[in-house]
């Protein structure tokens, strides 16, 4: 009870926000029934009018709701494409804070003020965003850097509509349609990746894995962190300059050089590291001279197991062989959820898709149509994929708009296959292993039967 008293002013605002869209909704469907035109907002489809006024609804509601947005955006094995599609649309861009608030956080932080800190601070932030902002700024020792600061009051409203999201989860996970997303589960899990940007003291050790992971590569690099100047609401690091995507023939690098880098520090993430940046998108790429490329924004993380690893080499191994019924075994043997009506179908569905891309070259196929497809499929049949599973995928459509942009012959199952080898070993020992323990326990089955005969007849 103390809680729903905590959060009802919150609860009442997302009460008359979806009301208010609730009409809108409602309003524009009139006017297009009356009207029957077909090319403005109002004439869109019911789906897409309704998406709308949905990510419309996230954005008045404000920061939060707009990070939650952006995540169920990434989440194509919960939601339509139609939703989908609209949810990208969110911009995490907001007017910065108030200036006059940035002392009190280097306060907080530090018990210093910015010009006891650094010779140069620059008021205006070069960026704005839901949870923090980024400024310029340059060190006594001379160093130019980038200071994020967290917005002030951000956690504890966070906190609130959490809170919000909770309650209203379980209070619409009792009908069987939307029981199948798990709702509660997935807050659970938007709230985990939001705490953790929050606290960008999470973002420093994820910086400094990614340091380790990379060490022995000079082509892949992260932002450097001054460590006396970082804590849970501040951090400040070097200065990334380089170059944007669309800008790589600045560049003296060669984009097919640059396309396999990018690549294989997915893959490394993925395969062998099993901890991967879970905000890949070319924002937050930078390329540089001789071929380096540079990850930054490492608040979002995804850590993978053994077993997640090794279930998507299996995938991909069964993919490769053109073995749909295998690719159908696994999805359904690794979903958290499955209600499958009707396996032959779900069986021959998974086949024709895995049959569709057989043998394929990346410069026909395209991923992000790929992964609606099979999204799609495991919605039709009620299979839940796992937040792994996303991660996974938007590794996997970065990969592909890297390879599409710098080199779109490249071979990527030859890149791929060097990251699958050890695990793909680990599979076949653990298979060799178990046949091996199977046949050694019905030996002792069919061999013990023997003494008990001759005793008889003794």
């Amino acid at each position: 009870m103390k809680v729903f008293f905590r959060v009802l002013p919150r609860l009442i605002a997302a009460y008359f926000l979806s009301i208010r869209y609730f009409f809108t909704f409602w309003w524009y469907t009139f006017l297009r029934f009356l009207t029957g035109a077909n090319k403005d907002t109002f004439a869109q489809s019911p789906f897409t009018l309704g998406a709308w006024c949905f990510r419309r609804m996230l954005e008045d509601l404000g920061a939060t709701y707009v990070k939650v947005g952006q995540i169920m955006s990434t989440r194509p094995d919960i939601l339509p494409p139609w939703m989908i599609d609209e949810l990208v649309k969110l911009q995490d861009s907001v007017p910065p804070f108030d200036s006059k608030l940035i002392p009190a956080e280097f306060e907080k932080a530090f018990g210093r003020q910015p010009e006891e800190i650094f010779a140069e601070f620059d008021d205006k932030p070069i960026a704005s965003a839901s949870v923090a902002q980024v400024h310029e700024a340059k060190l006594k020792s001379g160093e130019k850097v980038a200071v994020k600061i967290r917005r002030p009051g951000v956690k504890e409203k966070a906190e609130l509509d959490l809170e919000v999201m909770d309650l209203f989860a379980r209070s619409i996970c009792f009908i069987p349609s939307i029981r199948l997303t798990s709702p509660v589960e997935a807050v659970e899990e938007f709230a985990k990746s939001i705490r953790g940007q929050l606290d960008l003291s999470n973002e420093a050790e994820n910086n400094h894995r990614f340091h380790e992971n990379f060490k022995d590569n000079p082509k892949v690099i992260f932002p450097k962190l001054y460590e006396d100047y970082c804590a849970e609401n501040i951090l400040t690091m070097e200065f990334i300059e380089g170059y944007k995507l669309a800008d790589i023939d600045k560049t003296n690098s060669d984009p097919k050089e640059l396309a396999r880098q990018g690549l294989r520090a997915i893959f490394q993430m993925i395969y062998i590291d099993g901890f991967v940046h879970a905000d890949l998108h070319p924002g937050n790429l930078r390329f540089f001279d001789d071929d380096v490329v540079c990850y930054f924004d490492l608040g979002m993380v995804a850590e993978l197991t053994d077993e997640d690893r090794e279930r998507f080499v299996e995938s991909f191994m069964a993919m490769a062989q053109n073995d749909g019924k295998m690719v159908a075994k696994l999805m359904a043997d690794y979903a958290p959820y499955q209600n499958i009506q009707d396996w032959d179908a779900y069986e021959k569905d998974v086949a024709e898709y895995v049959n569709t891309y057989f043998g394929k070259p990346l410069n026909e196929i395209e991923i992000s149509v790929a992964i609606a497809k099979v999204t799609n499929t495991m919605r039709k049949h009620h299979v839940r994929a796992d937040a792994t599973y996303t991660v996974f995928c938007v590794a996997m459509l970065v990969a592909e708009g890297l390879g599409r942009k710098l080199y779109p012959e490249i071979d990527l199952n030859a890149e791929l296959f060097p990251y699958l080898q050890d695990i793909f070993q680990k599979i076949m020992a653990r298979r060799a292993a178990e046949a091996k323990a199977q046949k050694s326990a019905e030996k002792p089955a069919e061999t013990g039967a023997a003494p008990a005969a001759s005793q008889s007849q003794a």
